[in-house]
């Protein structure tokens, strides 16, 4: 059986599918946030599906990667929310099950991966695009790009995220950690999780993006 955990992630208004810049993230500069300091977070990525190693996607989540050498090896099912610092709004936006650790040597073996495939760059720019750190991003150690690894096939995403309040029992605190899980928050029914893929073909090659998600406001 697969631990059931609770992450916070960055605030993102496209989706987590590529950066979307400061508004709604931490901006109090005395808090030290790595968002704060680069304009970006590192799930800014984590439910782009369109770049598959192995049939797998990759990722970065604080909550893992801070404390990778507790967590290697592990499997978890994730529930994820994110706060609009900028509102204080609090929304959750559903799950992934099946989610590995995964070590510093297959992070390099990915990194060097997106490298081959030109998507090292595509991110690069994406962040140029927003204004966020590029050098700091370009700086990240190969054995540290990445954390974790899940199938699309496991993603159970809400199709819109959901409001909650501050102080649902479902979240104990707000630092970027794995929290066990003991329920969604209220009035967000497990029935409700939904993933939907959009399978598009390039250069010979399936990609899935997210088609359910709607965009977020700021």
């Amino acid at each position: 059986m697969n631990e059931e955990k609770v992450a916070r992630i960055c605030w993102n208004t496209n989706n987590w599918q590529y950066p979307s810049g400061k508004a709604g993230k931490v901006a109090n500069t005395s808090s030290g946030a790595y968002e704060t300091r680069t304009g970006y977070g590192h799930e800014e990525w984590l439910f782009d599906v369109s770049k598959l190693v192995n049939g797998f996607h990759y990722a970065y989540i604080q909550a893992i990667g801070q404390h990778r050498e507790k967590y290697e090896g592990k499997r978890f099912n994730l529930s994820f929310y994110s706060i609009n610092s900028a509102k204080k709004e609090r929304y959750w936006l559903g799950a992934v099950h099946n989610v590995h650790v995964v070590s510093p040597d297959e992070s390099k073996s990915v990194h060097s991966a997106y490298r081959k495939n030109g998507w090292l760059k595509q991110m690069y720019s994406q962040l140029d695009s927003v204004g966020a750190d590029v050098k700091e991003f370009k700086g990240i150690e190969p054995e540290d790009f990445c954390c974790i690894k899940f199938r699309p096939r496991d993603m159970h995403l809400l199709e819109e995220p959901m409001f909650f309040l501050f102080g649902d029992s479902a979240i104990t605190s707000d630092y970027y950690n794995l929290k066990n899980k003991t329920g969604n928050p209220r009035r967000i029914e497990i029935n409700e999780f939904v993933f939907t893929a959009v399978a598009t073909a390039k250069n010979g090659k399936l990609q899935l993006t997210i088609g359910a998600m709607p965009r977020i406001s700021t």
